[in-house]
């Protein structure tokens, strides 16, 4: 044991140091059990240094959680976003041999924990669609109105001057191709009905939610696309 005054090493047993004649701390402490200020600052540190870590872990772990919780909010945005909403898309496509623009209507739905999407090409769209959402057998790949491939659905709806029902009287209605894609919810995969099987999706389009609709960009080595999806719901 070292004297804190002259640094003499003495016995552990001594309480005085046989240099300089200075109390040594160790044996005062071990007949006074009031610690002494320095005694007390070390026996502090150890305990700080674990709540160091322990702040330290804590905040690692707050900051992984909030950016995992920050990926899955922006993952789901876009389904969240257009859930139930039918839109009016200009889709343009600007290649050096082959640009092209394209409208359609898309609708989305939220079901059964996945993201739909309806596309129609019609254009009364928009009151084909309104009508797509709220039939129960386009949800369902086995229902009659799909193609064999299950990716295209014919759906019988009413004309403005008609109604669904068959009966003698006045009555109208036509028939439509409705493009069906079935996503998960972040839209990074999407159903192959006809295998039955979930796939990766490859689409690295880039996604802004703006106010009334949203915008998708895809730049390739070979062509630009750009959508414009306009809400008209």
């Amino acid at each position: 044991m070292f004297c804190t005054k002259c640094g003499a090493k003495n016995s552990k047993d001594d309480k005085f140091c046989y240099k300089c004649g200075s109390e040594l701390e160790n044996n005062v402490n071990a007949d006074n059990p009031k610690l002494s200020t320095n005694e007390k600052e070390k026996d502090k540190l150890p305990f700080l240094k674990n709540k160091k870590w322990l702040y330290s872990i804590v905040a690692v772990v707050v900051l992984l959680l909030g950016f995992g919780g920050y990926k899955w909010y922006n993952r789901n945005a876009f389904a969240k976003a257009v859930d139930g909403h039918i839109y009016k898309v200009t889709d343009k496509t600007v290649a050096p041999k082959n640009s092209s623009t394209l409208h359609y209507y898309v609708a989305y739905k939220i079901k059964d924990g996945s993201l739909y999407m309806f596309t129609s090409f019609d254009k009364r769209g928009q009151s084909i669609l309104k009508q797509a959402l709220n039939n129960n057998h386009i949800y369902n790949f086995d229902s009659d109105g799909y193609n064999e491939y299950k990716n295209q659905y014919t759906m019988r709806y009413k004309t403005s001057w008609g109604d669904y029902y068959d009966y003698d009287g006045d009555y109208d209605y036509d028939e439509e191709d409705i493009d069906v894609t079935k996503y998960s919810v972040n839209s990074e995969r999407y159903y192959d009905a006809y295998n039955n099987i979930w796939v990766v999706s490859d689409e690295k389009y880039k996604v802004k939610i703006t106010k009334d609709g949203y915008k998708k960009s895809l730049k390739d080595i070979d062509k630009i696309n750009s959508i414009t999806a306009t809400r008209v719901d």
